[in-house]
């Protein structure tokens, strides 16, 4: 009864505004289940399928991530293309795309075409995901930001755990293990979340009147998602790599702990938007980083693979607390300019995605995966640091101080 409890938004909706599954959130929670099935498939098999098929070694891996993460600099483009498309057109674009990449992926044999294949997928997806956030952030009330985003992080979670289980139930239950098979399923199902987009009908959300705006008065905002960037990726390219390369974890080990961790999230994610809105960005954001930094060492000196695999269970959860860095942008910006913004932090972001990978990979070449995952426990450190000033941010923007005029802005 407890954790129902802290489900409940805390106050009642404004007038007018879209609430549980239906309208606008529907549309953007079912697009976001069918690209997160896709891209579910991609990264379970991936790991598997890179140092199995193709034989990649880690520094030619974190060579692909860094060039994977360059489109996410290329968040401009969203400022460039959106104003002649509607949000719900221009976002099942960027999902048509990502098909596109994930089918490139079935007829890759070779480290090039790994890499081609790998950047039409980013493209699509580092598109797609400002847009989703936004859109969001509109269409929930102010008190309850954290919350309906933890929502749309349970559908996301829900949907790599369906995308974990189908590749289960294929290999462990079929005996069937085919990569291109899996690469041309997870292209289907982008396609499908691109019709159910196309098929809204009403304004789509409107089109982007400031495509792409920075600002001083953003700063927290900015410096929030390249540290949490740097984190996630060097999660997303080493942790499982490790397991992997080091531990020999098959694909069917990887694939259970995987849904296990979608199970989790599914679970946590409502829960931990709740508790978001309940104590604040700054506390949440403290306790997720106290809790990163001892993970990473694990991962890099602790030499036990049954409790890395808690490990990388735990660790996968905590993602639910970035959350808090979106509810916080909704706090200090203006509602204008949250798609715009959000798009410029996809782009500071991915600078730390472009060069967390090759560094990783460089110091993993050279001293070791110990070296590597030291690294992230630094970037933990950094991020634990900077995350105990975020109140005395929000004060000053609840304080009425006005945001100082834009620094960089792409207009129409």
């Amino acid at each position: 009864m407890r954790y129902f409890s802290l489900l409940r938004p805390r106050a009642a909706r404004a007038p007018g505004a879209v609430g549980g599954l239906g309208g606008e959130f529907r549309t953007v929670a079912l697009a976001t289940l069918a690209l997160e099935f896709a891209l579910g498939i991609q990264r379970g098999v991936y790991p598997n399928f890179v140092a199995e098929v193709l034989g990649i070694a880690p520094d030619q891996l974190g060579a692909v991530e860094s060039i994977r993460e360059i489109p996410g600099l290329l968040t401009v483009v969203l400022g460039a293309a959106a104003v002649f498309f509607r949000q719900s057109t221009f976002t099942a674009l960027t999902l048509l795309v990502t098909a596109l990449g994930l089918g490139l992926y079935a007829l890759t044999h070779t480290l090039w075409q790994l890499v081609v294949a790998t950047v039409v997928v980013s493209i699509g997806f580092h598109l797609f995901y400002p847009l989703q956030s936004a859109m969001v952030l509109r269409i929930a009330t102010p008190q309850e930001r954290a919350t309906r985003l933890g929502q749309v992080n349970s559908v996301t979670a829900a949907a790599s755990l369906l995308a974990m289980g189908t590749v289960l139930f294929l290999t462990r239950g079929l005996g069937f293990c085919n990569y291109p098979a899996f690469f041309a399923l997870a292209a289907g199902a982008s396609c499908a979340g691109a019709l159910v987009l196309l098929s809204r009908r009403g304004n789509g959300g409107g089109r982007l009147r400031r495509p792409l705006v920075f600002r001083r008065a953003y700063m927290s905002y900015y410096l929030l998602t390249f540290l949490a960037g740097s984190r996630r990726h060097m999660y997303m390219t080493f942790a499982a790599f490790a397991l992997v390369k080091i531990y020999h974890t098959p694909l069917t080990v990887m694939m259970t702990l995987l849904a296990i961790s979608n199970v989790v999230a599914i679970l946590t994610r409502p829960l931990l938007g709740r508790l978001i809105d309940r104590w604040g960005e700054q506390r949440s954001l403290m306790l997720n980083y106290a809790l990163v930094v001892p993970l990473f060492l694990a991962y890099g000196f602790l030499p036990y693979p049954r409790i890395l695999y808690g490990v990388y269970i735990l660790d996968s959860a905590l993602f639910g607390f970035e959350i808090a860095i979106s509810s916080h942008l909704g706090k200090i910006a203006r509602p204008e300019e949250l798609p715009s913004t959000l798009a410029a932090g996809g782009t500071v972001n991915h600078i730390a995605g472009v060069l967390v990978p090759f560094l990783g990979g460089l110091l993993w070449a050279a001293w070791g995966p110990g070296a590597t995952f030291l690294g992230g426990a630094l970037l933990g450190l950094a991020s634990l640091w900077y995350s105990g000033g975020l109140s005395a941010v929000q004060a000053r923007s609840a304080a009425g101080l006005a945001p100082s005029p834009p620094t960089t802005a792409l207009r129409r």
